[in-house]
């Protein structure tokens, strides 16, 4: 199964930071994996790994008019077998219809997940951001979109 799983949320709630988090568990779980490529530009991350024969993709860049559905697309030409999305989206709008538009057109299965978002000053963000970032590892896993280490 190829799917795109989608971070959403509106803007400045952690999606980029859960999915830099992501990376950097990744990468700690995974010391054989192949990197194919890796940009960060203006604080996001765009990145794809091959775990053993499965190929993930990251990108965090999932603002409107941040060019996202030419960013997926390119990606999936580029990797087409075998190949797992995990990006950022706003909650409506540009961003979700064009990952609704590319899952679509290319046969990916949407998964849509948020981060977590607390209002209360007293609560560590960032420690969210690093359990979301967990939790997403263990669907990826579980889900068997990259093998378990």
């Amino acid at each position: 199964m190829r799917a795109i799983i989608t971070l959403s949320n509106p803007g400045n709630h952690g999606k980029t930071q859960t999915i830099i988090n992501l990376s950097s568990l990744i990468e700690k779980e995974y010391p054989r994996l192949e990197t194919i490529s890796s940009n960060y530009h203006r604080s996001e991350v765009s990145k794809i790994y091959r775990v053993g024969n499965k190929v993930l993709a990251l990108e965090s860049h999932g603002d409107p008019k941040s060019g996202l559905k030419g960013r997926l697309e390119k990606i999936i030409q580029c990797n087409p077998e075998n190949l797992t999305i995990v990006t950022a989206s706003r909650t409506r709008g540009e961003t979700p219809n064009d990952i609704t538009a590319v899952a679509k057109e290319y046969g990916f299965n949407v998964i849509w997940t948020s981060n977590y978002v607390t209002y209360d000053k007293s609560i560590d963000k960032e420690k969210l951001n690093n359990l979301k970032a967990k939790h997403l590892l263990q669907m990826l896993q579980e889900l068997k979109f990259i093998p378990l280490e």
